[in-house]
């Protein structure tokens, strides 16, 4: 798990949304950041992959943070309808 305070696409995705259940592994090296898993609400359920990478020595964790949560943004619209 990242403890450098980032969010990944899963904990966008159940934010504030007490119906919804994730599981998820994240996992960061210098030029990737990734997070997989499965979200799941009451009427349906879906499994994703995320993976954003940027150039060697580039400074891209936030922009890479955005993507993720965006990425949640979207899990969370597609399962509430």
């Amino acid at each position: 798990m990242d403890t450098r305070g980032g969010v990944d696409a899963a904990q966008a995705a159940t934010r504030g949304q007490e119906s919804l259940e994730r599981g998820n592994k994240t996992g960061t090296i210098s030029t990737v950041r990734a997070d997989t898993g499965l979200v799941m609400s009451p009427t349906g359920r879906v499994a994703y992959a995320v993976l954003v990478n940027w150039p060697s020595g580039a400074l891209a964790r936030d922009e890479a943070l955005a993507v993720m949560r965006t990425a949640g943004d979207v899990l969370r619209s597609w399962l509430r309808g």
